[in-house]
């Protein structure tokens, strides 16, 4: 006779989406062509925010766990002291299928 009073159960496959946090730096680069200031990168990122749909993202980090798409959920920026052209960033995401597969 089998008791449910010493065990557990275990779930084996977890179906939930991947969740993904990005850290970085928004910071200019004058020895790249074309190179933005930070604010105009902070901008950049916030125009992602926007976005209605999943991102495609390309990356063999992402392939390796089999993320094509994800979904920002939150996007967050801070101040250096001292560091004027330094913008440090946080974006919260999971990982998504595009609207348009369901379509």
């Amino acid at each position: 006779k089998l008791s449910a009073e010493r065990g557990t159960v275990k779930e084996i496959y977890g179906w939930d989406d991947w969740r993904i946090d990005i850290r970085g730096f928004c910071l200019a680069d004058e020895s790249r062509t074309n190179a933005q200031s930070a604010r105009e990168q902070k901008v950049k990122i916030n125009e992602f925010d926007a976005i209605a749909d999943s991102i495609q993202v390309i990356s063999e980090l992402f392939q390796d766990f089999n993320i094509d798409n994800i979904s920002i959920e939150e996007i967050q920026f801070s101040q250096l002291k001292g560091k004027p052209g330094v913008i440090p960033f946080y974006i919260k995401c999971s990982s998504d299928e595009p609207l348009s597969e369901f379509l």
